[in-house]
């Protein structure tokens, strides 16, 4: 006896059959296919649906208003002493984490989420005038505003938030 999944794909019936009997597996094969395409379909209008309303972001680029900056957070902290072995052959400097920082209250190490971070500047507005395109920055966590374009991670803040800049010793 065939197993005829076309009939059973028809009726939605179950077909119980002997398991020592053949399968038509070209039957099984168009089957299996037809639910690939099926859902191949139902994906590509879910994700037509999804980027109507959406715009190219690739070209476009984000300038801040007024005394805004944008800030990219460094994904590890890039102000942290170097690694070096001293005289006496102790490993000293840098920090392991780069999502913890010393407190100074208490010495002990707390979470950056507490803390500040350190940032690169990416735009800054027309009527910033301590802090250029470039520069680092140090910034309170708490203050900086996400900006979800083209899920880059950029924060902006008011440049009047900005704790302190770092430049160069002239």
């Amino acid at each position: 006896m065939k197993y005829d999944i076309n009939k059973e794909q028809r009726t939605g019936t179950r077909i119980f059959i002997d398991p020592t009997a053949s399968v038509d597996t070209e039957g099984l094969k168009r089957f299996q296919d037809s639910l690939l395409e099926r859902d191949a379909k139902q994906m590509d209008i879910q994700i037509e649906n999804q980027n109507k309303h959406r715009k190219d972001w690739i070209d476009k680029e984000l300038k801040p208003c007024n005394a805004n900056v944008i800030i990219l957070p460094y994904e590890e902290h890039p102000y942290t002493p170097k690694i070096e072995v001293n005289k006496h052959g102790l490993i000293v400097g840098g920090i392991n984490d780069p999502s913890l920082m010393k407190n100074p209250d208490t010495g002990e190490m707390d979470s950056m989420k507490r803390g500040i971070w350190c940032c690169k500047v990416i735009a800054v507005g027309p009527k910033c005038e301590n802090v250029e395109v470039g520069d680092d920055i140090y910034c309170r966590f708490d203050i900086a505003v996400p900006i979800p374009f083209g899920g880059l991670g950029y924060f902006s803040m008011s440049e009047q938030s900005i704790i302190t800049c770092v430049r160069n010793k002239e």
